[in-house]
């Protein structure tokens, strides 16, 4: 009966994704850090590279923890991988 419950069922689904031994290989988590993991840390690295080139208002906004998660969340916009973008017009054309 435990195995059914939903929480259970959710822990022991994280607890897979989380161990990296056996599940190394995981199509999800390849997926993941194929796609996503280098997007993040290439908009980590523009951010750094903006910050240093930066001046005037950009140079402070970009100092600022809410300027930086702006920079981030817009360079990921707009690298994201083809069709996933696709996904977030659709709903946004059903609302």
């Amino acid at each position: 009966m435990r195995s059914c419950d939903e929480e259970e069922t959710f822990k022991t689904m994280l607890k897979y994704l989380e161990e990296k031994g056996k599940n190394a290989k995981m199509p999800v988590r390849n997926f993941y850090d194929n796609t996503f993991g280098q997007i993040l840390n290439d908009a980590i690295f523009a951010l750094k590279r903006r910050q240093t080139k930066s001046t005037g208002e950009e140079h402070i906004e970009l100092q600022h923890h809410q300027g930086q998660i702006k920079f981030v969340a817009d360079f990921i916009l707009n690298k994201l991988p083809a069709g996933e973008m696709t996904v977030i017009e659709d709903e946004e054309e059903s609302n």
